[in-house]
Protein backbone atom coordinates (compact mmCIF):
# COMPACT_ATOMS: atom_id res chain seq x y z
CA UNK A 1 0.00 0.00 0.00
CA UNK A 2 2.83 2.52 0.94
CA UNK A 3 4.22 1.83 -2.34
CA UNK A 4 1.25 2.32 -4.44
CA UNK A 5 0.73 6.21 -2.53
CA UNK A 6 4.05 6.52 -4.16
CA UNK A 7 3.35 5.38 -7.40
CA UNK A 8 0.16 4.82 -8.84
CA UNK A 9 -2.16 6.67 -6.36
CA UNK A 10 -0.30 9.88 -7.86
CA UNK A 11 -0.16 8.83 -11.57
CA UNK A 12 -4.04 8.50 -11.48
CA UNK A 13 -5.21 11.34 -9.20
CA UNK A 14 -2.73 13.52 -11.89
CA UNK A 15 -4.83 11.73 -14.86
CA UNK A 16 -1.17 10.22 -15.89
CA UNK A 17 -1.73 6.66 -15.42
CA UNK A 18 -2.38 6.21 -18.92
CA UNK A 19 1.83 6.67 -19.23
CA UNK A 20 3.01 6.55 -15.81
CA UNK A 21 2.30 4.67 -12.47
CA UNK A 22 3.03 0.94 -13.09
CA UNK A 23 5.64 -1.40 -14.38
CA UNK A 24 3.59 -2.47 -17.16
CA UNK A 25 4.25 -2.87 -20.94
CA UNK A 26 3.20 0.28 -22.86
CA UNK A 27 4.28 2.58 -19.45
CA UNK A 28 7.03 4.74 -19.51
CA UNK A 29 9.36 2.68 -17.91
CA UNK A 30 10.90 4.90 -15.11
CA UNK A 31 12.52 3.09 -12.36
CA UNK A 32 14.38 4.09 -9.11
CA UNK A 33 16.73 1.26 -7.20
CA UNK A 34 17.17 2.13 -4.35
CA UNK A 35 19.58 0.73 -1.36
CA UNK A 36 16.60 -0.21 1.18
CA UNK A 37 13.37 0.70 1.64
CA UNK A 38 12.30 4.10 -0.18
CA UNK A 39 10.51 5.39 2.67
CA UNK A 40 13.54 4.73 5.16
CA UNK A 41 15.57 8.19 5.01
CA UNK A 42 18.70 6.29 5.60
CA UNK A 43 18.05 4.41 1.84
CA UNK A 44 18.88 6.50 -1.08
CA UNK A 45 18.80 6.39 -4.94
CA UNK A 46 21.45 4.13 -6.19
CA UNK A 47 20.56 3.94 -10.02
CA UNK A 48 18.26 5.85 -11.89
CA UNK A 49 16.50 4.93 -15.45
CA UNK A 50 14.47 7.34 -17.75
CA UNK A 51 12.50 5.23 -20.51
CA UNK A 52 15.32 2.54 -20.03
CA UNK A 53 18.10 4.22 -19.50
CA UNK A 54 20.07 4.70 -16.42
CA UNK A 55 20.60 8.61 -16.17
CA UNK A 56 21.69 8.99 -12.65
CA UNK A 57 23.61 6.63 -10.39
CA UNK A 58 25.16 6.63 -6.55
CA UNK A 59 29.21 5.90 -6.67
CA UNK A 60 30.63 5.17 -3.27
CA UNK A 61 34.12 5.90 -4.44
CA UNK A 62 33.37 9.39 -5.09
CA UNK A 63 34.23 12.47 -3.09
CA UNK A 64 36.84 10.89 -1.18
CA UNK A 65 35.37 7.75 -0.47
CA UNK A 66 32.20 9.89 0.93
CA UNK A 67 30.50 8.83 -1.75
CA UNK A 68 28.41 11.03 -4.51
CA UNK A 69 25.42 10.74 -7.04
CA UNK A 70 26.60 10.46 -10.59
CA UNK A 71 24.65 11.92 -13.31
CA UNK A 72 25.17 9.34 -16.26
CA UNK A 73 22.92 11.08 -19.16
CA UNK A 74 20.88 14.21 -19.42
CA UNK A 75 17.13 14.05 -20.97
CA UNK A 76 15.76 15.98 -23.13
CA UNK A 77 12.92 15.67 -20.76
CA UNK A 78 14.75 17.85 -17.96
CA UNK A 79 16.32 20.79 -20.29
CA UNK A 80 14.78 23.85 -21.43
Amino acid sequence: MALQALTVNPASFLRLDDRVGALTPGLDGDVVVWSGDPLDVNSRAEQVFVTGTEVYRWDAAANGGLGAGVVTERSERFTD
